[in-house]
């Protein structure tokens, strides 16, 4: 059975949403901690192939460099907050784009293999954290999923040489 239970659950006056335990699909759960309202979603099983997950709303990733990536956006950057929260798929052979962080991205690798354009590659169960100022591009030759969250956006890049990235 799946509880969803807030932090600080001790302070939470009412939760409202479905306990019936383990179901697909994203569900939306109303937590009420006195006058203060909070939604929660819910993807139940997502480790998982993403091209399983049927019951999430899929969108083609298109931007320059990018070769059939979809995502589901958990949350989408705003004024207030530069970040961003999103389930990344890769069919086998896809690509992202080569691009530079401005902030932290954090992978979480649900289903199948990344690698890295280090030549690097990460199997399901691995937590990738990059920092501000790296570059890279990601694929996938056997598919895979990941979840991807980055405090502010990245920056378009030219690849770099090997040769030349140790040069200062």
């Amino acid at each position: 059975m799946l509880f969803v239970i807030p932090l600080f659950a001790s302070n939470v006056d009412s939760f409202e949403g479905d306990r019936a335990g383990p179901t697909s699909g994203v569900r939306h759960i109303e937590c009420t901690w006195g006058i203060f309202m909070a939604r929660v979603d819910v993807i139940d099983n997502v480790l998982r192939s993403g091209f399983d997950m049927n019951e999430i709303d899929w969108e083609p990733w298109v931007e320059p460099g990018r070769k059939q990536v979809d995502r589901h956006m958990l949350w989408a950057p705003s004024e207030e907050d530069p970040s961003v929260g999103l389930l990344v798929r890769f069919p086998a052979g896809a690509h992202g784009d080569f691009h530079q962080h401005l902030g932290y991205e954090l992978m979480l690798v649900l289903d199948g293999i990344i690698e890295h354009s280090d030549g690097r590659s990460w199997p399901k169960g691995t937590l990738i954290v990059e920092e501000p100022g790296t570059y890279h591009s990601m694929s996938s030759k056997e598919g895979c999923t990941f979840l991807a969250i980055r405090t502010h956006p990245t920056q378009p890049s030219t690849p770099v040489p090997p040769h030349e990235q140790n040069e200062g």
